[in-house]
């Protein structure tokens, strides 16, 4: 597509969107133009950039792929530039739940979900047993919530686009000892990658809103192509401005996971509901 490479970099223009993978927001864009013949015309009628950067077609492209990747994406980010020293802290006391916790604030889903990890993670494994493997998929920092799992050993995987989260994941399972991996995925295009990954229980954690506004039926073909037990899925309870949901309750969701042939169990907090689910039915 002509002029991809400067579209793309003019939404990266926007500081809280420069660490967004460049290939990712390229999807966004040519998804977006494929389904507008007018900004189709007018790219292939422009005789250059400058010129197509002038047009309102041009400013439809940055104001729609922005909106989408501040849904997506932005809203999740809240301290990224501290992580660094942060983590440099945890290296120097790796058992401090303080300094943990203060890296989970860091990230809107983990700084929300800190009163209720230990509960929330007693109550998935006394309905999955206590996993030995763990993939966790679209996960934010979800993995720096370890302590609060009160588990020994433990394989896991964590799959994100941000690879600055992958980087500090990555570090934090060699300072832990965790017999962990990371792997970039846009899981937009490329879910195919989880294929064959088998896993205890499977997090997504607060991902399938954002990313069904990206790509629209996306839940059913990830819910197909993971191999695991158990499916642990949340969403959030409250509104991007923090009111309450009338209903908190997923019914597509659930239509899709029934359709597929899951069975699933539900826990509800403030500000999350998490979806339990199985094709093998629940241990008593």
């Amino acid at each position: 597509m002509k002029y991809l490479s400067f579209i793309v970099q003019a939404i990266k223009d926007k500081h809280e969107l420069n660490e967004i993978d460049s290939e990712f927001i390229a999807d966004q864009v040519s998804d977006f133009v494929k389904k507008h013949k007018k900004i189709q015309d007018k790219i292939e009628v422009s005789g250059s950039f400058l010129k197509f950067k002038l047009s309102k077609e041009f400013k439809l492209i940055i104001k729609m792929i922005r909106s989408n990747l501040r849904k997506s994406y932005v809203l999740f980010q809240l301290g990224s530039d501290q992580r660094t020293c942060l983590f440099d802290q945890l290296k120097k006391a790796p058992q401090s739940l303080d300094i943990h916790q203060k890296l989970l604030e860091t990230h809107r889903s983990t700084k929300e979900r800190i009163p209720i990890y230990a509960q929330l993670y007693k109550e998935i494994f006394k309905i999955t047993s206590v996993p030995s493997s763990i993939i966790d998929i679209g996960c934010g920092l979800n993995p720096l919530s370890f302590p609060w799992m009160n588990v020994k050993s433990l394989k896991y995987i964590a799959s994100e686009l941000n690879k600055q989260d992958l980087v500090i994941i990555q570090k934090y399972f060699k300072l832990k000892k965790i017999n962990g991996k990371v792997l970039p995925v846009n899981l937009i295009k490329d879910y195919a990658l989880l294929k064959g990954i088998k896993s205890d229980v499977c997090f997504m954690f607060k991902l399938l809103d954002s990313l069904e506004v990206v790509k629209k039926n996306i839940t059913g073909k990830l819910l197909n192509i993971v191999d695991a037990k158990f499916i642990a899925v949340s969403f959030s309870t409250k509104s991007v401005g923090g009111k309450p949901m009338r209903s908190t309750r997923r019914k597509w969701f659930e239509y899709i996971a029934s359709e597929l042939g899951f069975e699933f169990k539900i826990l509800e907090y403030d500000n999350e509901l998490f979806y339990i689910l199985s094709k093998t039915g629940f241990p008593e």
